[in-house]
């Protein structure tokens, strides 16, 4: 995210601090309004990559959804187990279509 704010144009912020704005006030009127969407796309990215890997660290003993996951693998419950599936794919579908909407809406 920090390279989302690094690549914002200079010449907003430069000018709010000619004004005397403080670094805050730089930052919340200038830098940040112009790396919104990228830094709401970089933290719906983590989410997603979260979500995947939650499932599969639960997969290996850690709890959660891929506990489920493997318990309905175990005892051959397939249909458990598509739903489940379905289920994760659906939410990172929708997460990553929930990114490139506000990419889309923002940019």
């Amino acid at each position: 995210m920090a390279d989302s704010l690094e690549e914002t144009d200079p010449g907003p912020a430069r000018a709010l601090a000619a004004t005397g704005a403080r670094g805050h006030q730089v930052f919340f009127g200038a830098v940040l309004p112009r790396a919104w969407p990228a830094v709401v796309g970089h933290l719906l990215y983590q989410l997603e990559v979260n979500v995947r890997s939650a499932t599969l660290l639960g997969i290996v003993g850690a709890g959660g959804i891929g506990y489920d996951l493997l318990n309905a693998a175990r005892v051959l419950q397939f249909p458990v187990v598509t739903t489940i599936v379905l289920m994760v794919l659906g939410l990172v579908l929708l997460i990553e279509g929930l990114a490139v909407w506000v990419r889309k809406v923002y940019a």
